[in-house]
């Protein structure tokens, strides 16, 4: 249902650019996460890596696997899975 609601407000608003377009949407649908959910999570994050600064990298390449495993491409998960681990495990930054 909400593919075809953005399929028309894309179409009503042919004349306007990407970013007036995605305000639009954003306005009709709001924000998946709210602002305390990503603070929460990128907390999270931080705490399971050795480097908290690794955190966001680390949920990045994370994420990344899961999407090549959705795509059914598992040695590219697995891959991006054991570099995440390896992001984990490192003393720098």
């Amino acid at each position: 249902r909400a593919k075809m609601e953005v399929g028309k407000i894309v179409l009503q608003h042919r004349d306007k650019s990407i970013e007036e377009i995605c305000t639009i949407i954003v306005e009709n649908f709001g924000m998946k996460e709210a602002e305390n959910d990503i603070k929460a999570k990128n907390e999270a994050m931080a705490s399971v890596c050795s480097i908290p600064q690794n955190g966001l990298i680390f949920d990045s390449i994370m994420e990344l696997g899961k999407l090549y495993f959705k795509e059914k491409n598992s040695n590219a998960g697995l891959t991006y899975n054991k570099v995440g681990n390896a992001i984990k495990d490192l003393n720098f930054r």
